[in-house]
Formats: C-alpha cells, sequence, structure tokens
C-alpha cells in the first residue's frame, strides 16, 4: 500500500490531535500507518523535514487558504463574513495541539509565532481599510485574535452560535470609537 506525502501529514495531525507530540515520532507514524519505514522516507529526510512538512501543511490549510479565500471578495462585511464562517468551521483540535506542542519543541514555537502574526497582520490590514491610520487597528486585529484563540480554548464552553454572536458582538464594540 502507497502512502502519499499528504496522508502521511494527515495522519500526523491526527495522532497530535488523539496523542499528543509524543506521537510525532517516525517510528510511531509507521506504526500507525501500518507501513514500513521506507514509505516515510521516500517522503521526508527525516524527523525534521516531516515536521516543517506538518507545520506547513498546518499553516496552508488553516491560514493561507482562508486568506486566499477572504481576498476573493472587496468590502470589509463581505471579508468578515467569509473569515467568520471559515474560522468558525475550523476542527479546533488541530489548532490546540499545535498550541500544546509549541510548549515543547523550538521549531514548533517559532512557526506557531510566525503564524499568529500572520494572521494578525491580515486582520490589521481588512480592519484598518475601516478605522484608517490613526485608528488602532493592530490593537483591533490582535484584540479580534485573542478572542478566536480563547475561544477555540474553550469550544466546549462557547456553542458555534455564540462564537458568531460573540464575534459580532466584538466586531461592533471593536469599530465603534477604534481611534479611542
Amino acid at each position: 500500500m502507497k502512502v502519499s506525502k499528504e496522508q502521511w501529514l494527515e495522519l500526523g495531525l491526527r495522532l497530535l490531535i488523539k496523542k499528543g507530540p509524543s506521537e510525532i515520532k517516525i517510528d510511531r507514524l509507521c506504526q500507525a500507518a501500518k507501513i514500513s519505514k521506507g514509505s516515510f522516507y521516500h517522503h521526508f529526510k527525516n524527523r525534521d523535514e516531516y515536521v516543517n512538512s506538518l507545520l506547513a501543511f498546518w499553516r496552508e490549510q488553516n491560514t493561507q487558504s482562508i486568506i486566499a479565500e477572504t481576498e476573493k471578495v472587496q468590502s470589509y462585511d463581505q471579508k468578515s463574513q467569509v473569515l467568520d464562517s471559515l474560522t468558525i468551521g475550523i476542527e479546533t483540535g488541530t489548532e490546540k495541539a499545535i498550541r500544546n506542542w509549541a510548549q515543547y519543541e523550538a521549531a514548533v514555537k517559532r512557526v506557531v509565532k510566525k503564524v499568529d502574526n500572520e494572521r494578525i497582520g491580515y486582520l490589521e490590514k481588512i480592519i484598518s481599510a475601516v478605522v484608517g491610520p490613526n485608528g488602532n487597528a493592530n490593537l483591533i486585529a490582535k484584540t479580534a485574535y485573542a478572542h478566536y484563540v480563547g475561544a477555540q480554548q474553550l469550544n466546549e464552553v462557547i456553542s458555534q452560535q455564540e462564537w458568531q454572536d460573540m464575534n459580532q458582538m466584538l466586531r461592533e464594540m471593536l469599530l465603534a470609537n477604534p481611534g479611542k
């Protein structure tokens, strides 16, 4: 049985969610896939390359593709709606697992920081179009992003409808007087 590179990466994310970062080892991945190490080494030189690929895969799925989809619409209201619908629909286990992993592995921590900055930068870009250059777009973006990360951590307490309602309320509060 052949296992594609994408299947190896999907397996890694599933194992990370279910069992934690200790499963992101070549032996454990091969055991979970029920396949030889040769298949693994066909796609990856070593664990470091696998980890880098896994984090790039996560970044593409949970950041870059969302930004690309959001950029297809023009107005702030449309972007906001698309962004909300895409991010609320994300399976939060991956985000939680990667943030947890970042506590123990420096390479993961660097990527999480890069992704956080990329996401905040994108939010700042679309918010600044509404609030202008003196409207605290960076602070508003960081507040909105902190809400997003926090809601993910509390997803067993906060329903999707509550999350949507909170997003709307936060958006209204933050954009009411952005320069103050």
